[in-house]
């Protein structure tokens, strides 16, 4: 555990600041999974820790992701920062490539935070997009599960629901 906390503490100082975090050490760009990862890494160290500080950072943490990235007309997260749109292209990543994509683990960050509202509209919003790209939706269909398992008040982990 003493590794762990070490370890986010590294990560704070270098890409971390007051207003914002950063992909790289330029601090000139940041995308979606970078702020949908960090939550779930302070979620993950408050579950272990008990220590609140790291669920408080959590949720302002996940307050700054709808603000940057969160497209209310579609009810789901865009890859990059809205205000940096460009005029011909929103991009909105809801495949899993490398890693599972920034939506799904969004879901699970709401979920865990209780987030209910936010979860609901995220989870209708990434169902919609199932019928089309499911084949490649792999981390949103676990997401989308583990949230429906939460709303009907079962007990459950990441990896496990208990009824």
């Amino acid at each position: 555990m003493q590794i762990a906390e070490t370890f986010y503490k590294n990560l704070e100082k270098i890409f971390f600041n007051e207003e914002r975090l950063y992909h790289t050490n330029s601090k000139t760009s940041v995308f979606l999974e970078d702020y949908a990862y960090t939550v779930s890494m302070l979620l993950d160290l408050s579950d272990r820790t008990l220590k609140p500080s790291y669920l408080l950072k959590a949720k302002d943490l996940c307050q700054k992701t709808i603000e940057l990235f969160y497209v209310k007309e579609k009810s789901i997260f865009q890859k990059n920062i809205i205000s940096s749109n460009d005029l011909f292209h929103r991009p909105i990543d809801i495949s899993d490539n490398n890693i599972s994509n920034g939506n799904s683990i969004m879901l699970l960050n709401f979920s865990r935070l209780g987030m209910k509202s936010e979860a609901k509209e995220l989870s209708n919003s990434l169902n919609g997009y199932l019928n089309i790209y499911k084949s490649s939706m792999v981390s949103s269909l676990k997401s989308i599960d583990y949230f429906n398992m939460r709303e009907s008040n079962k007990n459950c982990t990441e990896g496990v629901c208990i009824i």
